[in-house]
């Protein structure tokens, strides 16, 4: 299930004209990954091909719904690059924040080293 729902959410976007096609391209690729790799792991062998075909149409009608039928790849696409807008600018606003003293006093009970500018590296050093 694992490799096909990963496979399938980058591979929508070949298959995105038809919801039957896209149906039947997932079934063919979980087919071959339950023949390639769960075949050979498992010692009970591959899955029942009604089991490989829920699998596959559970995933294909998912991610049709999920990904096609809220605006298609430009939509996808738009709120993707505004998704990392957000997440870049709230990293950016977040990751330079100073230490307080709290954090130093949690840092030390967990044993991490605090950390020392360069002015203070040259006096301790010298």
């Amino acid at each position: 299930f694992d490799l096909t729902r990963r496979w399938a959410y980058r591979a929508w976007r070949r298959h995105c004209d038809d919801a039957t096609e896209w149906e039947a391209v997932v079934h063919a690729y979980a087919w071959d990954r339950n023949l390639s790799v769960i075949g050979d792991e498992f010692t009970r062998g591959p899955l029942d091909e009604t089991e490989v075909l829920h699998l596959a149409r559970s995933i294909s009608r998912w991610t049709w719904r999920r990904f096609w039928h809220q605006g298609g790849p430009t939509a996808y696409d738009a709120r993707f690059t505004a998704t990392q807008t957000a997440r870049a600018k709230k990293s950016h606003t977040t990751g330079n924040r100073t230490v307080t003293d709290k954090m130093r006093t949690a840092n030390a009970d967990h044993g991490f080293q605090t950390k020392i500018d360069r002015e203070t590296f040259m006096q301790e050093a010298f």
